[in-house]
């Protein structure tokens, strides 16, 4: 009997790699990750959840959410316990992922940028971020694609894309809906 059993699909496009995680532990699991470089990631939790820190800083990550961070190192632990965990995750290749901030005239794009000029963390939590039905639509379709080759890859990529259209879109509304409630009409 192992500690535990799993599936992963990966999938490299242009300036993106999209992965599926099905971890199924027999025992608690305490996961160590360390990245020397920056890192830009999307994480979509589709059943399970984990528990992390990511540079000290916790992150419960739960069924039905989302997140999205920025790091220019991460040093994270990521605790699962006997339970299913399956999500999908978007890492971003940092020039790529410049070329697409820079050019937005997006509020949260902007200070995600500025972030990335400053080499500053940014961590937009799940606990702020519902998964989207239309999110678990395109994570289906993704999962379901059923073209082949070049096809597969534009396809692929599209998706890959209109998700974190969508993601963007959502901590955008997040922050402002959270700026509205902590101002007073006086202010």
């Amino acid at each position: 009997r192992g500690l535990v059993s799993a599936d992963f699909w990966l999938m490299k496009v242009p300036g993106m790699t999209a992965s599926l995680w099905n971890i199924r532990p027999q025992t608690d699991l305490l996961l160590t990750d360390s990245q020397e470089a920056e890192f830009i990631e999307s994480a979509f939790i589709l059943n399970g959840s984990i528990d992390s820190t990511f540079n000290n800083r916790p992150a419960r990550s739960a069924k039905n959410t989302h997140a999205f961070q920025y790091t220019p190192t991460m040093e994270a632990q990521h605790k699962i316990g006997r339970q299913n965990l399956e999500a999908m995750h978007i890492n971003f290749e940092l020039n790529f992922f410049r070329s697409i901030v820079s050019t937005s005239e997006s509020r949260p794009l902007d200070e995600l940028f500025n972030c990335l000029e400053k080499k500053q963390q940014f961590l937009a939590p799940p606990s702020l971020l519902p998964l989207q039905s239309r999110m678990n639509d395109i994570i289906f379709s993704i999962r379901n694609c059923g073209f082949n080759s070049l096809t597969r890859a534009i396809f692929i990529e599209a998706k890959l894309l209109e998700l974190f259209a969508l993601q963007i879109e959502q901590i955008a509304q997040s922050k402002t809906s959270s700026t509205k409630s902590i101002c007073s009409k006086e202010d």
